[in-house]
């Protein structure tokens, strides 16, 4: 994966969404801003499908559905050029994951460092 502008890629984090609970899947952080670049949600279960639902979460704190959809069984579904900004202080402070069935999905997120200074408060 490459970038079109400025920044660096960073490790990808993997969450097992063990409950049908919304999970965090990325929390911003006030000293940078990270860019939500993919999300991949793998379907571990290898006999259904499962629904998938992904929030994001402002500061009030409101979550907002960007994107549901069904996993089919044993694949792995890549939601690519997001470019979602989350950081502490702006209007994205998190991302959240939840599952129709606990234990059957795993969902990565592949971020890219924008910037050492926080978005100002708008």
């Amino acid at each position: 994966m490459s970038l079109n502008r400025y920044g660096g890629l960073e490790p990808p984090t993997s969450t097992a969404l063990t409950t049908v609970d919304a999970t965090a899947i990325l929390t911003g952080i006030t000293t940078y801003i990270k860019i939500v670049e993919t999300i991949i949600i793998a379907n571990v279960d290898l006999a259904n499908a499962c629904e998938c639902t992904l929030r994001w979460v402002n500061a009030t704190p409101t979550a907002t559905v960007f994107w549901q959809g069904d996993i089919p069984a044993g694949t792995t579904v890549i939601i690519d050029n997001i470019h979602m900004p989350v950081d502490g202080k702006g209007t994205v402070r998190s991302l959240t994951a939840d599952a129709e069935n606990a234990n059957d999905l795993v969902v990565t997120v592949i971020t890219s460092m924008l910037s050492k200074q926080p978005l100002s408060a708008s």
